[in-house]
């Protein structure tokens, strides 16, 4: 089992590819809180929502760069 994330959302992905569960970031943002977030994870930290996924997932390897070759990541809005 692994954990997904990237900006917006985060994801458990099982072995066989399909999503265990997922948290998107809240529909209530601006610019500074995406410049804070984006500065976070360019800092290594994890998403808030990867963070809750790692504390459901406790065995779950979590990859913040498995969202860039994740073929099911959903596309930008």
């Amino acid at each position: 089992v692994r954990i997904h994330y990237d900006w917006r959302l985060a994801r458990v992905i099982d072995s066989d590819s399909e999503v265990v569960d997922e948290l998107g970031w809240s529909p209530r943002r601006s610019a500074r809180a995406l410049a804070d977030r984006l500065s976070d994870l360019q800092s290594g930290r994890m998403s808030p929502e990867a963070r809750t996924l790692s504390k459901r997932f406790p065995d779950a390897e979590v990859d913040a760069m498995a969202a860039m070759s994740d073929p099911d990541w959903p596309e930008l809005e």
